[in-house]
């Protein structure tokens, strides 16, 4: 409300089904206004709203200037009573979250594992997937997320599905992060990229301790003959070839012209 009237924003939908949670809405903009009103529609249930508390995403509004969604490869097998489905990830992407696409109603736990060694999977995080799609409900989360931390060049999903026939899945999605440096551009003055550590300095080579005994040093110069385009090389070439030409044929002919004073010797001689 901004003093005058109500304006629409967005409808949503919050549940609690079978230890199930949704209890945020999330505006997709940011917006000013004196107030904010909440109505629940279709509340058989009687369900009692208290305790509302706005909450600012600056940071993650910032983050999302830096993404990047993409398909992403992956094995799938089944191990027991567990689906297993490994991605590969030579790039080390520092993936936000992965998204599967699921058919059908279930509910499954799933953990996410970094493969660091052969033999060595370390735990990366935990949660569940699920979709429940009925008559008074339909809520659906297929979105696994991940930490922004250094993602292993393997990652490994491990879905346990208990006595449920194994899910259906399609196509998966990989939301990740950016690495991108932003900076001023102060014309030609050098640049120093510092972090980690606040008492970092730039590396330091030996070369650059002899830098100006190299400076003095003769060193060989190259230089570079006079250049010549390709279409007179390409002339002076046909050229040639038109001179063999001439020579063949001219030495053709005083051959033939050689034979023939030859057979009319012949002839004379006979006769």
């Amino acid at each position: 409300h901004d003093g005058k009237q109500w304006t629409f924003l967005l409808s949503d939908e919050l549940y609690l089904i079978d230890g199930l949670a949704k209890d945020f809405i999330e505006l997709k903009n940011n917006y000013l206004y004196n107030y904010y009103r909440l109505q629940v529609k279709n509340n058989i249930d009687n369900i009692s709203l208290y305790g509302l508390q706005g909450v600012a995403f600056e940071l993650k509004e910032d983050w999302r200037n830096f993404e990047e969604r993409k398909s992403v490869e992956y094995e799938l097998k089944e191990e027991g009573s567990q689906t297993v489905i490994t991605i590969q990830n030579p790039g080390h992407l520092k993936f936000a979250k992965i998204e599967l696409e699921l058919e059908g109603n279930f509910k499954r736990d799933y953990k996410v594992y970094e493969v660091v060694s052969d033999d060595r999977e370390l735990l990366h995080t935990k949660g569940a997937i699920f979709s429940l799609n009925f008559a008074d409900s339909d809520v659906s989360n297929n979105v696994i997320n991940l930490r922004n931390d250094p993602i292993a060049s393997t990652l490994v999903i491990r879905i346990e599905n208990h006595d449920n026939s194994p899910l259906k899945i399609g196509e998966i999605l990989g939301t990740y992060y950016l690495d991108k440096i932003v900076f001023e551009d102060v014309g030609s003055a050098s640049y120093r990229l510092l972090f980690g550590n606040p008492l970092a300095l730039a590396p330091r080579y030996d070369w650059e301790d002899f830098r100006t005994e190299i400076l003095k040093e003769t060193h060989d110069l190259v230089t570079l003959s006079s250049i010549k385009e390709g279409v007179a090389v390409e002339q002076n070439t046909k050229n040639l070839k038109w001179i063999l030409n001439g020579v063949v044929l001219v030495t053709a002919l005083v051959l033939v012209l050689f034979l023939v004073q030859k057979l009319d010797l012949k002839k004379t001689k006979t006769n």
